[in-house]
């Protein structure tokens, strides 16, 4: 491990816990995408909580079948494909592709 202790983040900067800012060149292994602290994206995260927490794939979403719809209509394809992972998205790909 680097010699670093993260206290806390704002946008694309880390701050350490002796003061230091540093920018965040890796996004935390690109989980991080949207910055640290983003007020819009703790809201909605907030918002989605007080509703429910997670609901899998084997019932209907509104929410997931409203950005499947937003994604369709903005990329050009006709359908969108919600799974779990990275390993489940490579397995589909790869029966797609047969």
């Amino acid at each position: 491990r680097y010699k670093l202790t993260i206290d806390s983040g704002n946008g694309c900067f880390l701050k350490t816990t002796d003061g230091k800012e540093y920018l965040d060149c890796v996004s935390g292994i690109a989980t991080c995408a949207l910055g640290h602290n983003n007020e819009y994206l703790t809201k909605a995260i907030q918002d989605q909580m007080k509703k429910v927490h997670h609901v899998s794939n084997l019932y209907f979403i509104p929410e997931q079948a409203a950005l499947a719809n937003w994604l369709c209509t903005n990329s050009g394809a006709d359908k969108a494909f919600f799974c779990n992972s990275g390993a489940e998205a490579n397995e589909a790909a790869i029966k797609v592709a047969r």
